[in-house]
């Protein structure tokens, strides 16, 4: 997934091989001075030290592959993973996206495994991000008013594995979530979340009501 997303952005192309629009490569290119692209060396370098703990470097993101709808945003990941105390397994969606007078306006969403203590949100889940990124990107949306907590989209996913793959359908579909494990190394044991994750809807589209 990272690698392809090197690809795409150093060739400027999106998820589907076609050119992203001017716009999106300067979005790119000027997120760069507050996020740096975490290479996908150094996550495998990161994964094989990591014991309990593992979270992108602060000031670092994975750059997701360049979206072919809604070209003009640029998606970044950050992610937490605790397997100590309550196992917590939290990843951050942030889509970018600097206008033809360079206001920077955002949208993101948290993908979560199930909150600890939450009545509302005991379940794996995605959810809008309360807050513009000031934290990540100064400048973002500043003033912008959203909501934090609702709607809390529950998820068909039954761990971290299966929740990243609920992840990648979301940005690009049915077809490009195929394409990404294909070219992904899956070893036959997550298999079943693969497929538990990306099952959802055949009865549906076959028979319909």
């Amino acid at each position: 997934m990272i690698t392809r997303a090197e690809y795409c952005w150093s060739q400027h192309r999106t998820f589907d091989d076609d050119k992203i629009p001017e716009d999106t490569i300067t979005t790119y290119e000027k997120l760069q001075s507050h996020r740096i692209q975490f290479k996908s060396n150094k996550l495998d370098q990161m994964t094989k030290k990591a014991v309990a703990k593992l979270q992108i470097p602060k000031n670092f993101a994975i750059y997701l592959p360049p979206l072919s709808d809604d070209q003009s945003f640029v998606p970044l990941l950050t992610f937490e993973l605790d397997s100590e105390k309550a196992s917590v397994a939290n990843f951050r969606l942030d889509l970018y996206h600097y206008d033809k007078v360079l206001n920077l306006h955002h949208v993101g969403f948290r993908f979560e495994t199930p909150t600890q203590g939450s009545k509302k949100h005991l379940f794996f889940h995605a959810q809008p991000i309360e807050h513009s990124s000031q934290h990540v990107i100064p400048g973002s949306n500043s003033g912008a008013k959203r909501t934090g907590t609702l709607p809390c989209l529950p998820l068909q996913a039954d761990d971290p594995v299966s929740l990243v793959i609920c992840l990648v359908l979301s940005l690009y579909g049915l077809e490009g979530c195929v394409k990404v494990l294909d070219e992904a190394s899956i070893q036959s044991g997550f298999r079943r979340q693969v497929e538990f994750s990306i099952a959802g809807g055949d009865s549906w589209r076959k028979k319909g009501w």
